[in-house]
This record gives structure tokens, C-alpha cells and sequence, in this order.
């Protein structure tokens, strides 16, 4: 598979990467998720004058110059001082885009799992009514939009998809009215759907022009993935319509609502996902490896200590989970300062307004203090002898490198270690919910501790991401998912088949 990606290029480059030294045993990517985007992009912001039709542009010929080229079309964040926080703020800007857009589709399945959890115990837990709000400005029900875009990824996203395409590159294109002939949904909104999840090259051409953050924004994009042309359709980005199911139906409810409802929106949310996180950790701790202390509280007190602790054995693991995002022009604007300012703001905090980090220090703090601890409900501090902190992320910055090891910094500062010796308190950890998914498999033979130490002894300073550091406990237990997350992704296309297909076997 990794030699595959060369075939888009001509034979005398092909045998230039094949003379390379150690290019059988380890072959290296040429081409990547990121300089394709980056070239859609280009695309739509030229004005389209003396370019050649794509079909006309010879594949083996062409492309591969044009990928190259892209990829010195994305330009790094440089630091304007030699300060080492700036350094490493520099490095997060251009990290973040790397993270973000090097990933394929093999993460999927937790996407999916997540977002109809998510949906289904809003409904239930709150009295505003997301549903209605969405059908009524929609008019599609959450279910008939979920499975308007499965219906959409089921087109691409099957080996039989690959092979069409493979024969006919025309089959790139969606005829959405005859790929859904015998959908239970009414053409007409359909149609509707489609018009809102897609646009012209010249209406993303306007989109980019009015709001662009920086080389890397693609929001416009991610915002609609099909590109529109006459009655047919065109994908951009495989996991950007995954996005749709992710957070689009999120970021409707947020436009229809009224403004002075949307900050109640977002902060019932937030609470939505810390439910997801402990729905997801009580089911997969199922022995004493892992013991789940679900908004854990003081003694005596209605104060929470954090969103979740984990017992195992002689170690306590304290998580906050945050479901926000940051902000656009924080993320893709290469701009370290901006970038500062939003991680403040949003998960470092200080003692005045905490978040996140400093939520997490202060609550360690007081539980821990040899003079005056605070006890919690269910936790036998004299048990306990080293305690794990870890800031969860639904943001995709949780699974970018350099974060844990910058977050750490502020962490240091507000920890107060020699008040609570001889307890150990580790570095801070941080995680993307990702991650933790994928985690969450491997919890019923293992610790949790024993997962993060192994990330810790291979990579002391916490300059990398869980997932992007060797772990030995991991390859000892070999490859794990999480059945639970294959049960709910199981359920969505079973109620997409019921609700879209009635009457069908398949």
C-alpha cells in the first residue's frame, strides 16, 4: 500500500525513491492528505483562466508535480524571537495542520459511535429540544440527516466504490437522485440536503474570499465537502462529510438558536461530552485494573473535584474532560501569540477563572495537602501514593505533538508538590478523545497507569502525542478496539437501513 501512492509518478522517479537506502524495509509517503487540500484549495481560489479541464491533465504526467508543488505552498510558523515558549508555540501552529489533516478515514468508526451517543443522550437529559429545532429549519429529521450522509460515504467508501471509480473516473461524481431511487426520503429534501452540504467552485471561491484564516483553513470545505456541479456531485474530503456526522447537526442547532440561547447550548454540550466520557470508561473498566469514580465530590461538600477519577491499584488518575473547540483563527492562523491567548482562555486558565490545567492543580492541590486534605467520596487517600493528571480534549489539539509537553509548563507552575509529599504527582498528560477511544479497548487487561507510563519512559519531555509514541504495554496485548463503540456504530447503520430503506434487506 505504501508503494501504491507512487504510481501517480513517472518511472524514472519511481526508480529514483526505489534506489534510496532502506526504501524496501521502510518506504516513505511522497504524497499526503494535507498538499492535496492545500491544492483544491489553490484550485478554487484561481480564477480558472488558460487551466487545463482536470480529465484532460495527464495522471501519471501532471499530478504528481502539481502534489510536490503544493507542498512547498505550506509554509511553517516561524518564532520571531529565539524565547523557547514561543519556539514551542511556533511548532504546536504548524503541528496542529499535520495532525489534523495527515489522518485517513481508519478512525471512523469511534466518529460515528460517538456522535449518535452524543445526540441520543442530549434528547433525553435536557429539556431543549434539538430535534425539533433541526427539523423545523431543516426539514429533515437528525436520523434522515445521518443517514443521508452515511448513504453518501457508502458510495465512496466500499471496496465496490473503489473498483467503479478505478474503471470510470467520471464515477467520481454523484448522481445523489439515482444513487438514493429507492430512499423512503422525499426527493425534495433530498435535494434540500444536498444544496446545504455542498457549493459551486464559485461559491467557495467566495466563501474563502470573506473569511480565511490562513494556508491551512479549510473551513469552507469542512463546512460542505461535496463540490456542486450542474446535477451531479463531487467529494472533496472523505472525513470532512464524516465531520458532517461529527459536528454538523452541533453547528445547525448553534446557527437556528437564538443568541442569548446559544452559551446554555454550549455549555449543555460540554456536559454531554464529559457524560460520553464516563459512559464510555465505566462500561470499558470492568475489573479492579481500573476503577471508575464517575464526578467524584468532596467530603461533605457538593463541590466536584473533576470530571472523572480512575483507581488502579495504588495510583489515582484525575481527568477533565473539555468538549469546546478553539477558535479558527487560532488554529490556522500561524499565529503563536493567538494561539497563547486561546489556550488560556480555554484550557490553562488561572486562579481567578480556572480551566482545565489550572482546574486540574487546584483540585490536587486541596485533595492532597498534607496539613489540610480534602477528602473525596469513595477515594481511600491512604491508599493512594501517585496521582496521574490528565486534560481530555474533544478538540483534534489533544492529539497534536508538542501540546502535553507546552501544557506542561503552566502546569508546573501551579502544582504544588512539596504540599503534598511524599504523594508523586506526575507530569500533566493530555489526550484527544480519540485517543482515549482507542484507549478504552485495552482497559479491561490493563491499567490505565501502566498505558501512560509506558508513553512517559519513551518519551520523557511529553514532546509527543499518546498515539504517536511506541508503547510497549499496547504491542504487548496486541491490537484491541472498543466493542462497545462497534455495537453503537452498528446501531446508526442499522437505524439508517430501518428509517431510509424500509422494507429492504440491505
Amino acid at each position: 500500500k505504501r508503494r501504491g501512492h507512487l504510481s501517480y509518478c513517472p518511472p524514472e522517479i519511481i526508480q529514483k525513491f526505489n534506489a534510496l537506502p532502506g526504501y524496501d524495509d521502510n518506504p516513505r509517503y511522497l504524497f499526503h492528505r494535507l498538499q492535496l487540500l492545500s491544492l483544491i484549495k489553490r484550485a478554487i481560489l484561481s480564477d480558472g483562466k488558460g487551466q487545463k479541464h482536470p480529465f484532460s491533465i495527464s495522471t501519471k504526467g501532471d499530478l504528481w508535480k502539481l502534489l510536490a508543488m503544493a507542498n512547498e505552498h505550506i509554509q511553517l510558523t516561524k518564532p520571531s524571537t529565539q524565547d523557547s515558549m514561543e519556539k514551542e508555540l511556533a511548532a504546536i501552529c504548524n503541528f496542529i495542520s499535520a495532525t489534523e489533516f495527515s489522518r485517513s478515514h481508519v478512525r471512523h468508526r469511534s466518529k460515528l459511535a460517538r456522535s449518535t451517543w452524543l445526540y441520543k443522550n442530549f434528547t433525553k437529559k435536557y429539556s431543549l429540544n434539538i430535534e425539533q429545532i433541526f427539523h423545523k429549519n431543516t426539514g429533515l429529521t437528525i436520523t434522515e440527516y445521518l443517514g443521508l450522509c452515511v448513504g453518501i460515504m457508502t458510495y465512496y467508501f466500499t471496496d465496490a466504490a473503489t473498483d467503479r471509480i478505478k474503471q470510470d473516473p467520471l464515477k467520481l461524481f454523484l448522481n445523489a437522485i439515482e444513487w438514493f431511487n429507492t430512499c423512503s426520503i422525499d426527493k425534495t429534501k433530498i435535494e434540500k440536503f444536498l444544496l446545504d452540504i455542498s457549493s459551486s467552485i464559485e461559491e467557495f471561491r467566495s466563501a474563502f474570499v470573506e473569511r480565511n484564516s490562513g494556508l491551512t483553513d479549510f473551513t469552507p470545505l469542512k463546512d460542505r465537502p461535496l463540490i456542486r456541479h450542474n446535477s451531479k456531485y463531487w467529494i472533496i474530503d472523505l472525513n470532512f462529510l464524516i465531520d458532517k456526522i461529527d459536528s454538523g447537526i452541533f453547528w445547525k442547532v448553534h446557527e437556528y438558536l437564538p443568541s442569548n440561547k446559544r452559551q446554555q447550548f454550549h455549555q449543555y454540550w460540554g456536559e454531554n461530552f464529559q457524560d460520553y466520557v464516563n459512559w464510555l470508561l465505566n462500561l470499558s473498566c470492568k475489573n479492579v485494573l481500573n476503577k471508575v469514580l464517575e464526578a467524584p465530590k468532596f467530603v461533605n461538600s457538593h463541590d466536584e473535584v473533576c470530571d472523572t477519577i480512575i483507581v488502579c491499584g495504588n495510583s489515582a488518575v484525575f481527568i477533565e474532560a473539555k468538549g469546546g473547540l478553539l477558535t479558527t483563527e487560532a488554529k490556522y492562523g500561524g499565529d503563536p501569540n493567538l494561539l497563547f491567548e486561546e489556550l488560556k482562555k480555554k484550557l490553562i486558565g488561572d486562579d481567578a477563572k480556572r480551566k482545565g490545567v489550572t482546574q486540574l492543580t487546584h483540585s490536587i492541590n486541596a485533595s492532597f495537602n498534607k496539613k489540610n486534605p480534602r477528602p473525596i467520596e469513595g477515594l481511600d487517600f491512604s491508599r493512594i501514593s501517585k496521582i496521574f493528571p490528565i486534560l481530555l480534549l474533544k478538540d483534534d489539539l489533544g492529539e497534536c505533538l508538542f501540546v502535553t509537553h507546552f501544557l506542561n509548563r503552566f502546569f508546573k507552575q501551579s502544582i504544588q508538590r512539596k504540599k503534598v509529599t511524599p504523594k508523586v504527582i506526575t507530569p500533566l498528560f493530555c489526550l484527544g478523545i480519540e485517543t482515549l477511544e482507542e484507549i478504552s479497548g485495552y482497559l479491561e487487561e490493563v491499567s490505565l497507569v501502566s498505558l501512560l507510563e509506558s508513553w512517559y519512559k519513551n518519551d520523557p519531555a511529553l514532546f509527543g502525542s499518546f498515539l504517536a509514541i511506541e508503547n510497549p504495554v499496547k504491542q504487548r496485548v496486541g491490537a484491541r478496539q472498543n466493542d462497545l463503540l462497534v455495537q453503537e456504530e452498528n446501531r446508526l447503520w442499522s437505524s439508517v437501513t430501518t428509517n431510509l430503506f424500509p422494507g429492504q434487506s440491505q
